[in-house]
């Protein structure tokens, strides 16, 4: 009997490290697993990378087409620009113009 009691207290005194362990452990493993851990902020930066290069390409893109639109402004038009748009737009030719077409 003395020998079950021994048994219980050290069962006892040994329970709250255990349980301090798991709660330690369960959160530790979430810091680094979970949707919020460590592991997800990686993943999460690497889509950041990405993303930020993307952007630098579209607003490369942007930049260009600015400066393409900027001369048909009308305090600044292009005449050649503009002819060159019109002519598109419109379908005329002039008679000096040679015209090749392209077979799709």
């Amino acid at each position: 009997m003395q020998f079950l009691n021994v048994i219980r207290y050290q069962m006892r005194r040994a329970m709250w490290p255990v349980v301090v362990f798991t709660i330690l452990f369960y959160f530790g493993y979430h810091a680094v697993e979970g949707d919020n851990g460590l592991l997800a902020l990686r993943g999460l930066n690497q889509e950041l990378t990405v993303i930020e290069e993307q952007l630098a390409a579209v607003r490369a893109e942007k930049a260009i087409l600015e400066r393409r639109t900027s001369d048909l402004r009308p305090d600044n038009i292009d005449p050649d620009l503009l002819d060159e748009r019109a002519r598109a737009a419109l379908g005329f030719i002039r008679k000096d113009d040679i015209v090749i077409l392209l077979h799709e």
